[in-house]
């Protein structure tokens, strides 16, 4: 008989992170619409072509610093993660969002890479 994993998932992640290749990169959906091909990355009611249709697109997740900026203050969730950056990132598709910067500063024009999403939130980092 095969013996369940007593480890929790939280834990089970944790670990999954610290074994991921060095330099690993994640890619995302995004939504295209069935008209136009134009991106978006949530979901829209409908396009600006009239579309009401949309597929989802896997992108790699690549892309460059459009604008950035650095907070010192911030709601109070957030408050223990101070300071950090965050910027307006152009993916390669065209779509622009934005994120967290995770690790080393990143100025405008740099290639970044989707790292993780968590809660809703995008975090990049130096590519």
């Amino acid at each position: 008989m095969a013996r369940a994993s007593i480890t929790p998932p939280r834990e089970r992640k944790a670990a999954w992170r610290r074994f991921r290749p060095r330099g690993a990169r994640r890619k995302m959906t995004l939504y295209r619409c069935t008209s136009c091909g134009k991106l978006a990355v949530t979901q829209p009611a409908f396009c600006g072509c009239g579309n009401r249709k949309w597929l989802p697109a896997t992108v790699s997740g690549k892309g460059k610093i459009y604008s950035c900026t650095t907070l010192y203050a911030a709601a109070e969730p957030f408050e223990k993660d101070l300071p950090f950056q965050i910027a307006i990132i152009e993916l390669e598709g065209g779509v622009r969002l934005t994120g967290r910067i995770l690790g080393a500063r990143v100025d405008i024009g740099d290639d970044v890479a989707l790292v993780e999403e968590r809660g809703g939130v995008h975090f990049f980092s130096a590519a």
